[in-house]
């Protein structure tokens, strides 16, 4: 039985071939409604109870009639759920009431307590399932209301404080870090989880009182202190009324068990009164200064962002946040890649600075129109520079040129290896295109250099200007070249009013060349 034990456990994590020595091995105990079990390795850890979250790893398998081959559904599974809700079959959840945290088990279901008498994936009608299990963890799924006191609110919302706490008191538009779980009651009386930051990044981080949840929701948390566990009783009519809302019924009472991990206000304060005005009307306001140099059109910059607006209420109210996603944004102001007004917010600010940008409403609807903007009214963006680093322009070695008939002038970083490219192939490169203004600094029109994307270009289809196809033709796999194409080969007499780029200007073109496609 030792060797047994052995296996299993083994089999368990590694193997994908549990049933393959004979189930008559195996001893179930059978219940009352026929499922049948054996806890190969008992533990003295907690019992599991109904309303209990549980975290899983399982096996699992059918057959299909008592003769046939057992076959594998899904091995090296894990999973978390609560016992005694609809989310897993009958026999699961009757089959881990009989564990305790850290305990391994197997299951033999019977199909009325599986998938029945229907057909399910791959799954015959009638299978008898074989599941594999190890209780990992053992949680309480809700909060417990036992012998504790109910707080009324006037507006119908009902608290019950779990937890009690000193901690700093939350207010309306504060930015809250919170674990939570809504939940209902079900027609069969169980509750039942609709909502749960459990079931994503353990967490959930949002601004109340601006509508991002319920009104019922909003003022219970308003009224918590960090660290407080609270459960709110919210009636329909400051949840989701009498509307269907997803699977929550019209008129339905909703329940939130809600730990409070953090409050903050969540907008930058001015350092002093001063505003600088930046083009187009552009207000900046710094919040913490830094002596240092300048953004400039030629960095890559690296920020967070926090994106607000004013409610119809007067109230601001942040509509994108790149703290709430953990995410920054990487780019180069000049690129005209980004929301209106804030490429050249970023350049008037210096590295490793805060401030609030104020873009004028105008120019913020100009590209596209943002939901619930009241008219007239600007849109606003703390801004957090992270790291600020020179863009990647090709270092050469020399600056002597190779002029071709063509008036086209090149010379190269690096002259790579492997085969020349030639008139209809198909290549995958990198590029920066510029020009150099009067006062020598370098305006760049178009860049994949710093933001890690590539261009397929066939050569020879006339899709690129002239110099660029012959510059193209004659390189090798990893080499880097720069070609100063003069106007006759590049944008002439006209040149590209709507980018600033002047009229008889020789365009300068920074490529890596990184494969031919087949």
């Amino acid at each position: 039985m030792c060797y047994f034990k052995s296996i299993l456990i083994f089999s368990l994590l590694f193997s994908s071939a549990l049933p393959s020595f004979g189930q008559k091995k195996i001893k179930y105990k059978k219940t009352e409604s026929g499922l049948g079990y054996k806890i190969i390795i008992k533990t003295k850890g907690k019992q599991t109870l109904p309303e209990n979250r549980l975290y899983v790893s399982y096996n699992l398998f059918y057959q299909a009639t008592d003769t046939s081959a057992i076959k594998e559904v899904m091995t090296g599974g894990t999973k978390d759920f609560i016992l005694g809700q609809d989310d897993v079959l009958p026999g699961w959840n009757e089959g881990f009431l009989l564990m305790k945290e850290g305990d391994s088990a197997v299951f033999k279901i019977p199909y009325q307590l599986g998938y029945g008498d229907k057909k399910t994936g791959k799954i015959p009608a009638k299978s008898t399932l074989f599941l594999y299990t190890k209780l990992l963890k053992v949680q309480e799924a809700f909060f417990s209301h036992k012998g504790l006191d109910t707080i009324r609110f006037e507006s119908g919302l009902k608290k019950i404080i779990v937890k009690s706490s000193v901690g700093e008191k939350s207010q309306i538009l504060s930015e809250v870090r919170m674990k939570f779980t809504g939940y209902v009651y079900s027609t069969k009386g169980f509750k039942k989880v609709f909502e749960s930051s459990q079931t994503n990044s353990n967490e959930a981080q949002f601004q109340i009182g601006v509508g991002r949840f319920i009104k019922g929701l909003d003022e219970g948390i308003a009224s918590m202190r960090v660290g407080e566990k609270s459960t709110f009783i919210v009636p329909s009519s400051i949840g989701y009324g009498n509307k269907l809302t997803g699977k929550i019924l019209p008129n339905t009472t909703l329940y939130y068990d809600v730990e409070l991990l953090s409050s903050s206000w969540p907008f930058l304060k001015p350092l002093n009164t001063d505003t600088l005005l930046l083009k187009d009307s552009i207000k900046l306001v710094i919040s913490e200064k830094k002596e240092l140099r300048k953004v400039t059109i030629e960095d890559v910059v690296t920020f967070k962002a926090k994106a607000f607006k004013k409610n119809e209420a007067g109230l601001f109210a942040i509509f994108d946040n790149t703290f709430e996603r953990n995410q920054s944004i990487t780019f180069r102001p000049g690129s005209g890649k980004s929301f209106p007004g804030l490429e050249d917010a970023l350049l008037g600010m210096k590295v490793g600075e805060k401030a609030t940008a104020i873009i004028p409403y105008k120019l913020a609807n100009s590209k596209k129109k943002i939901p619930g903007l009241i008219k007239n009214s600007p849109v606003y963006f703390d801004l957090y520079i992270e790291s600020v680093k020179p863009y990647p322009f090709l270092t050469l070695p020399s600056l002597d040129t190779v002029t071709l008939p063509s008036g086209l002038r090149y010379l190269y970083n690096d002259i790579g290896n492997g085969a020349e490219t030639k008139t209809g192939d198909s290549v995958m490169v990198a590029y920066t295109v510029y020009f150099i203004e009067k006062d020598g600094t370098r305006h760049i029109l178009d860049a994949t250099r710093d933001s890690g994307k590539r261009l397929n270009a066939k050569i020879g289809q006339g899709k690129n200007i002239k110099g660029v196809e012959e510059g193209l033709i004659g390189m090798k796999q990893g080499s880097t070249k720069r070609l100063i194409i003069p106007p006759s080969l590049g944008y002439g007499e006209k040149g590209l009013p709507d980018r600033g780029f002047p009229a008889n200007t020789n365009l300068i073109f920074d490529i890596e060349f990184l494969e031919i496609i087949k």
